[in-house]
């Protein structure tokens, strides 16, 4: 298991959402490398695999500190 697939896991109990938010987010990373700029290039890959678990994972009402980084964004 990767280092994303691990991170994008925590984002949801399935691993096939948590393997698809990983393929999106090498797809963001290789369709913009502008992205991927800064000296921590892991960090910024965590950052673009929390925008796309946001945009994956249904809302979940008992999480609040997940919904208010949804309302945001």
């Amino acid at each position: 298991m990767t280092s994303l697939t691990r991170f994008a896991a925590r984002y949801t109990s399935s691993s096939a959402i948590a393997e698809r938010i990983v393929r999106r987010t090498i797809m963001v990373a290789a369709t913009d490398p502008n992205l991927l700029l800064s000296n921590d290039v892991k960090q910024d890959l965590l950052s673009i695999l929390h925008e796309v678990a946001l945009q994956e994972v249904p809302p979940n009402p008992f999480i609040p500190a997940l919904q208010e980084q949804r309302l945001s964004t």
